[in-house]
């Protein structure tokens, strides 16, 4: 009985073990002191689960709590309160840790006693609902629909609603626009029972009977400005599959099988398929595939349809019985594909650039159905192709000695086992878009030597001793660089010290020169290789035949 123990503290916690999120937490601690010791300096801190607001303001974020109640003799109780409005998703289990702190009477000794308190929410601050159609033909536009509606006493601040699409989706339209990425929405404060809606239209491409899963995540966004979710309310998976329409339609192309983004490069002629299929169990007739081309890209010189006719006047394209026989009637099963063939426009003329060049492709197939115990209807589908063109960048590396930034020194012809020192530059321009990370590197040879002066200031240029590699950091570069603006370029000077078994060659300063970075309207990886550089001087109108020839 005169051990002073923690063993003799109880601390009881009177509360209900559910709640409803957005309803107020209340709880009753009962601290006993069963020691023959009183505790001195006792404080009791609770530590709160993650999204717990504050009970007075209901906006304030409720982290910890911490109560400063003094002495507690022996053999008495003290009651203290606590109180904290919960959030969290229904069946959520949560967790409440008590920490009591204390003292004995005529001791420095901090002595600590936990405890954990354990409820569950049982529905969860805002109702989230959605509703889908349960399949979609490939490349059909649906609707989906999504509401949120408060489900608390107390108003739900900062609610954000973020929708995970599945590959193959793409967002045509939706009432109320969207914030960053295009797949989440501010919905700002819901008081009580407040309803938000929102409907997005859309189309889903992929094959037959694949099954396709969104996600809608509602949560708290970390302020009014943020764009991400801090705590989470409320999630829902909704799943659709995806069926074949009557009449198949289909976009191909053979250079980029398979990817993400359809994709073109100025000067380039691209041949195209149009994959057509009855998927009825009865014939078509009169089948009709239209098209209408456009975008600031569109070459319409180069635009041949083979099988069907292409008018330059309105850029539309048609084929049908009279130009494509076959489309008299098609048989269940049947399938085939049109030919299209197309360019895009120059990039450049008389100075100015196409900025972010596009080709956009609207297709319609429809026909007459004609199968027994329907009456004869028309059916159709469309389908919607976006072709972005890739920017046209340029990448050259000449040598110089009598011009450019740089004093060069040393002889010309360069001779045996003498130093002479070369300006080397790099510039490149950029047609259409803006691009990112770029950076060009190359490497130079044994018997070549980084002298360390680089201009201008502003460009990031390095050497790196155990690679031999130089790089230039670029970064981002602007549409129309070098055309309707400056170039952008970088000079670094280096020492060549001639070898004897080099007499009478021109010998290479750096090779292995290329340029990497990403085209960010196209989405295009850039890849550019210059030529390698030697001691034949190309930025020098005063350098003569067999300057850049080694002599003894």
């Amino acid at each position: 009985p005169n051990v002073v123990s923690e063993r003799n503290i109880d601390i009881i916690v009177q509360g209900p073990v559910t709640v409803k999120a957005g309803e107020e937490l209340n709880l009753q601690i009962g601290i006993t002191n069963k020691n023959t010791t009183a505790l001195d300096q006792v404080e009791l801190t609770s530590i709160w689960p993650a999204g717990t607001k504050d009970s007075n303001s209901g906006i304030q974020d409720l982290v910890f709590q911490t109560q400063k109640i003094g002495q507690i003799a022996s053999g008495e109780t003290v009651n203290v309160a606590g109180k904290g409005v919960i959030f969290g998703k229904e069946n959520d289990e949560l967790e409440i840790k008590l920490t009591l702190r204390y003292h004995l009477a005529g001791s420095n000794n901090l002595f600590v006693k936990e405890l954990s308190y354990r409820l569950k929410v049982t529905a969860s601050p805002i109702d989230l609902s959605v509703v889908i159609p349960p399949e979609v033909n490939s490349n059909q536009e649906f609707m989906i629909e999504i509401k949120a509606v408060a489900n608390s006493d107390k108003p739900v601040s900062n609610v954000m609603m973020e929708v995970v699409f599945p590959s193959g989706f793409q967002l045509k339209s939706a009432d109320i626009p969207p914030g960053d990425g295009g797949n989440k929405w501010l919905l700002g404060d819901l008081a009580p029972n407040a309803q938000r809606t929102i409907k997005l239209k859309g189309v889903i491409e992929g094959q037959s009977e694949q099954l396709r899963a969104f996600e809608f995540r509602l949560g708290a966004a970390a302020d009014k400005q943020s764009q991400v979710i801090s705590f989470l309310y409320n999630d829902l998976f909704k799943s659709l599959t995806i069926k074949r329409p009557f009449l198949g339609l289909e976009f191909i192309e053979q250079a980029n099988a398979g990817a993400d983004n359809l994709t073109q490069r100025s000067g380039q002629t691209y041949k195209y398929g149009i994959g057509w299929s009855n998927n009825l169990s009865g014939a078509v007739e009169d089948v009709l595939v239209k098209g209408v081309i456009s975008g600031n890209a569109v070459n319409k010189s180069t635009i041949d349809a083979p099988e069907g006719y292409y008018s330059s006047g309105d850029n539309r394209l048609t084929w049908d019985k009279n130009t494509y026989k076959t489309f008299k009637s098609i048989e269940p099963g049947q399938s085939g594909s049109l030919g299209l063939v197309m360019s895009p426009a120059p990039l450049v003329s008389a100075g100015q650039t196409i900025k972010n060049p596009v080709i956009n492709l609207v297709l319609n197939i429809s026909g007459t159905r004609v199968s027994e115990g329907f009456a004869r209807e028309r059916v159709e589908t469309d389908i919607t192709r976006t072709i972005k063109v890739d920017s046209l960048v340029s990448l050259s590396a000449l040598s110089e000695y009598h011009t450019g930034p740089f004093s060069n020194s040393g002889p010309i012809p360069p001779k045996v086992e003498k130093a002479t020192t070369y300006t080397i530059e790099w510039k490149m321009t950029n047609s259409s878009n803006d691009l990112k990370d770029i950076a060009v590197e190359g490497t130079i040879p044994l018997g070549v030597s980084w002298v360390g002066l680089t201009s201008p200031g502003t460009e990031n240029v390095s050497f790196d001793e155990k690679t031999r590699r130089i790089r230039w950091d670029v970064g981002e570069v602007k549409a129309g660089t070098g055309i309707e603006s400056p170039v952008r370029n970088a000079f670094f000077q280096l020492k060549l010290v001639p070898s004897a078994n080099q007499v009478g060659k021109s010998p290479v300063l750096v090779e292995n020169t290329s340029l990497q970075g990403l085209d960010t309207w196209s989405g295009s990886s850039v890849e550019i290789r210059a030529d390698v550089i030697t001691t034949a001087v190309k930025g020098d109108s005063s350098f003569r035949p067999g300057d850049d020839l080694v002599e003894r």
